[in-house]
């Protein structure tokens, strides 16, 4: 709770998250699953930065489907956030979690096989942190090399490419959400990127973001 109390306090936000930990914390004392625990570090982010951008808030439970056997329900997730953001001009909604059929929380993460050479896209798992994921650049060039590692989303080879910077696997964010099969944009005027999983990907590779 510190932790976001600091963030929040840096930010000079007047956003309160007690009704959040304090609801949190009554879930975990009545046995909430391990992957409603492990979203909830996203969830809480969210809400923070929708607060600093003065946007929505959505919380991807209410509009990112699952099925039973643990695939993305593409149908459902479509329909149901396409009418939710009908509402609001402007949102932000965590990642790697959404929600099951039976309403409990999934995750996904992200792993390296370095047997295989691959970086696996894991759907329902809990995402792991390796620590630095959010690092401010710090304006040094570096020289991006191909590389031979490949991405697979549940095992299956996907179509991207991979580049080696200083030891790291990299790949573009509109490979993935070519993949993912949802809309990556690069809004200039807040100089942020969008992915908006309610839109289905470019049919042109080459179409222009933005």
């Amino acid at each position: 709770m510190k932790r976001y109390k600091k963030i929040i306090s840096d930010l000079g936000l007047s956003i309160s998250l007690d009704k959040e930990f304090s609801r949190i914390k009554m879930a975990i004392l009545h046995h909430a699953g391990r992957d409603y625990i492990a979203s909830r570090g996203e969830y809480l982010n969210a809400m923070i930065l929708a607060d600093f951008l003065g946007f929505d808030f959505i919380d991807a439970e209410k509009g990112i489907f699952f099925n039973d056997d643990g695939t993305f329900n593409a149908e459902e997730t479509n329909d149901v956030l396409s009418k939710i953001l009908e509402k609001h001009e402007y949102a932000v909604i965590p990642g790697f979690y959404g929600s099951m059929p039976n309403g409990t929380i999934k995750t996904f993460d992200v792993k390296y096989d370095g047997a295989t050479n691959s970086i696996d896209m894991l759907s329902f798992y809990d995402y792991t942190s390796v620590g630095g994921e959010l690092t401010p650049g710090d304006d040094v060039t570096r020289t991006a090399f191909s590389s031979s590692a490949f991405l697979t989303l549940d095992g299956v080879p996907i179509k991207a490419t991979c580049y080696n910077i200083d030891g790291n696997n990299y790949f573009k964010l509109r490979d993935i959400t070519d993949a993912l099969d949802c809309r990556v944009e690069w809004d200039d005027n807040n100089q942020l990127i969008w992915v908006v999983p309610s839109v289905p990907a470019y049919d042109d590779p080459n179409e222009a973001v933005g």
